[in-house]
């Protein structure tokens, strides 16, 4: 049986994912080349993966940031507002008081919209979506909130939703995109230009 099991893995498609492999990774030693390639959701600079279209310049950039930001504090926006200053000397003006928490814990919007400058002329569009509540949610959403006071900024350590918690997302996100306004804004400018 062991010898069966071993010539199994040596077969197997993930026999080339293990700690050699992992080492190697670690010290940059993989290419998209190689056999095996770990893509990443670009946490490891910034949660938004905004910074990489920053790099490239993009007209308009649509974030959704589902980060848990229980205080509604934008830490994953910020940063990627510093970085894009001080690495790439590109600004981004935004205004983010619609989406900040009110007295009844509820914002007034679900995304907002910021000027990108780039520099030389050069303008762009971030269409910046959050995570929140407006207390105008179904009313399964509500009922899930009522039992989960975190919700929608769980910890993203928990990666094992029941039924009730998928759908609790899945409708909020719903709901989000459908009651945005966000895209308006985008589709006026694109007229405008033209």
């Amino acid at each position: 049986k062991v010898r069966h099991c071993i010539q199994y893995w040596k077969y197997s498609p993930f026999s080339g994912v293990g700690p050699i492999y992992l080492l190697r990774e670690f010290f940059g030693l993989v290419s998209e080349k190689d056999e095996y390639v770990n893509v990443s959701d670009g946490g490891h600079i910034e949660n938004l993966g905004i910074y990489e279209l920053l790099r490239r310049k993009c007209k308009y950039i649509i974030a959704c940031d589902a980060e848990a930001d229980p205080d509604m504090t934008f830490g994953g926006l910020a940063k990627l507002i510093r970085y894009a200053r001080t690495d790439l000397s590109i600004d981004i003006e935004i205004d983010l008081d619609g989406l900040r928490k009110g007295e009844n814990g509820f914002s007034k919007k679900h995304c907002a919209m910021g000027k990108i400058i780039y520099g030389g002329g050069e303008t762009g569009y971030l269409l910046y979506i959050k995570s929140s509540l407006t207390g105008d949610e179904n009313e399964y959403i509500r009922e899930y909130r009522s039992k989960s006071k975190d919700f929608p900024h769980e910890s993203t350590a928990d990666q094992f939703f029941d039924e009730a918690q998928f759908e609790a997302y899945r409708a909020l996100g719903y709901h989000i995109a459908d009651k945005s306004d966000g895209w308006e804004v985008l589709n006026t400018e694109k007229n405008r230009r033209k």
